[in-house]
């Protein structure tokens, strides 16, 4: 048997994971990290060992020797009958808690996903003293199709905190997770002792009807974002305040999650877009900067809203030579002095006159100039803030740690974010009754983003895909055709209808039919 060092990549797509490496000829017989995170240009490949010119090299190089050491020792080395890991008689609750503790510790596993894989470690775990009598799973029991029946009926039947049987979505979903072990066990080890995971789905399926997604037409919409909170209830009035500026950028941010936004931080955006990282993906989406956006952000930042609308003058704007021309006929006008709100002003003193309808909508034009200027030097003088999170939901010293090092957030960090988004969930469904909405979520702006988008015929599935930020188009066909009803019959049923069966009616009839389409 021989012990190599290899580095393994992590999500962070500049940094590595030490792995010790054990094989006997072609065949790997275990892989273990060493838990040493580094980059990859200080890793020497010929001698197995991390390069003089990193900070911390004698640490990580002296380990690695003593890791060698032990392996050279004849009684510690692990063989393939010592190692159960190597055979279909090895726990597979062992393997799991060990893989786990694995991907947290090197940073290749997120601390949410940690402690949701561990939840249904420990479910898998209760079920397999109940049926097996002992705290013992082996892989080969995966082989037995009446051995994954009892385990599908033992998720479903183990109780939630509520009490409530778990549905079917859930039961699949941690099957999954066990599938995806299994298939990690597969490729490290089971290369003579495979385990058969095509059976796993074979005892559930999903609920027959599924739930449509939950969001708001462009009217609701409209009455969300005109809504003002209570200001004479101390308790609720801010709380409501960010919750709903929060719905409103996302819905104009590219329906980002709740979690992205939470973490997006007053450096999050270059010159005119928003670079946003995605924690589900690992990937990073960017979205305009608007005024819309800003105007989710002035109630935070008035301070510096008031100073940029001070500052900018019409001189300052470059205008259309006939936007000049029209404000020349207008009297007593300083073109050095005269600022937004004066702009405001006059148009709201034509409007009351009357007969000035070409002024205004000139003076409106140069009013969207004015809002261009102040919102890229809104933008600009936040980014030049020290660091700190957009909204105020969360604080920075406590997220701090993560920020520095670009690493996952940890469990306590997690818990701060969980409190966060329940406060904010629990802020909009007040709001939902007030407003008498639908029972709003952090996640109902991005199914409202998707259903505008997909009502606008312009718009097709892959611009849609882009926008919500999937990978693939077959995700976002699935969200769309699940959570918004898009199926195709909707659309051929339509087009034979106006077609075909049309002329059989009165124009009232038909106007009633397409709009029910």
């Amino acid at each position: 048997m021989k012990l190599n060092f290899v580095l393994f990549p992590t999500k962070d797509t500049t940094k590595k994971v030490i792995y010790q490496k054990i094989s006997e000829g072609r065949k790997v017989l275990s892989r273990k990290s060493t838990g040493f995170v580094i980059q990859e240009k200080n890793w020497d490949k010929t001698k197995e060992r991390v390069k003089l010119r990193a900070d911390n090299y004698k640490e990580i190089n002296l380990k690695l020797s003593e890791i060698e050491e032990k392996f050279n020792d004849k009684s510690n080395v692990v063989t393939p009958n010592e190692d159960l890991n190597n055979s279909l008689d090895g726990c597979f609750l062992d393997f799991m808690k060990n893989y786990l503790e694995n991907g947290l510790s090197d940073g290749s596993l997120k601390s949410s996903t940690y402690r949701k894989y561990i939840t249904i470690l420990n479910n898998l775990r209760k079920i397999t003293i109940d049926i097996e009598g002992k705290d013992y799973l082996p892989f080969r029991n995966f082989n037995n199709i009446n051995f994954i029946r009892e385990i599908t009926l033992g998720l479903k039947n183990n109780h939630t905190v509520k009490g409530n049987i778990k549905n079917p979505e859930v039961v699949i979903n941690y099957l999954a997770v066990i599938k995806s072990v299994i298939i990690k066990w597969n490729k490290y080890y089971g290369f003579d002792h495979h385990v058969n995971t095509f059976t796993f789905f074979n005892f559930v399926q999903k609920s027959s009807l599924s739930k449509s997604a939950v969001y708001l037409n462009e009217n609701q919409l409209d009455l969300l974002m005109k809504f003002e909170p209570d200001k004479n209830n101390k308790k609720t009035y801010f709380p409501q305040l960010v919750s709903k500026n929060i719905f409103i950028f996302q819905y104009h941010a590219c329906g980002i999650r709740l979690i992205d936004i939470l973490l997006l931080t007053n450096k999050s955006f270059n010159e005119n877009k928003f670079i946003i990282p995605v924690r589900k993906t690992s990937d990073i989406i960017t979205a305009p900067i608007s005024t819309s956006i800003m105007d989710c952000l002035i109630p935070f930042y008035p301070e510096i809203y008031e100073r940029v609308v001070g500052k900018i003058k019409l001189i300052d704007l470059k205008l259309d030579l006939k936007l000049i021309e029209y404000l020349m006929r207008l009297e007593d006008i300083d073109f050095e002095e005269i600022h937004y709100h004066d702009i405001s002003n006059i148009i709201e003193k034509i409007s009351k006159m009357g007969g000035y309808e070409d002024y205004t909508m000139k003076l409106k034009e140069i009013l969207k100039v004015f809002n261009f200027q102040i919102m890229i030097q809104f933008f600009k003088e936040i980014q030049e803030l020290p660091t700190r999170f957009l909204f105020p939901m969360l604080k920075m010293e406590d997220f701090k740690d993560s920020f520095d090092k670009n690493r996952y957030l940890n469990i306590r960090e997690e818990t701060i974010l969980k409190s966060a988004r329940s406060k904010h969930n629990n802020s909009l469904m007040r709001i939902s009754e007030i407003l008498n909405l639908p029972k709003m979520t952090g996640h109902t702006p991005r199914h409202t983003l998707a259903s505008h988008l997909l009502n606008n015929d312009q718009i097709t599935e892959d611009q849609i895909r882009i926008i919500l930020g999937h990978s693939n188009i077959s995700t976002t066909k699935i969200y769309l055709r699940e959570k918004h009803g898009d199926g195709q019959s909707h659309n051929i049923m339509k087009r034979f209808l106006e077609t075909n069966v049309m002329n059989r009616y009165t124009v009232k009839d038909k106007i009633f039919i397409l709009n029910c389409c």
